[in-house]
């Protein structure tokens, strides 16, 4: 006799390659979403330093919280 291996499918490995892909691109993606608000603010006070005194700084720290909330 031959030996044989066992295998549960032939499609077992793209499966898992399409999983693993999904799976980083939510993770790339929400990574994106915490991250940009807090960013594009941070963008808008180095170009225009006088909206720090027209934003309260609750915001400030809601969209870094919302980033830290990312993880």
């Amino acid at each position: 006799g031959e030996s044989q291996l066992r295998r549960s499918g032939t499609d077992v490995i793209p499966k898992a390659r399409l999983k693993t892909l999904r799976m980083s691109v939510v993770i790339v993606l929400s990574f994106v979403v915490c991250w940009t608000p807090y960013y594009l603010l941070g963008l808008w006070y180095w170009f225009q330093p006088a909206m720090l005194r027209r934003t309260p700084e609750y915001v400030h720290h809601a969209l870094f919280v919302f980033g830290n909330l990312n993880t």
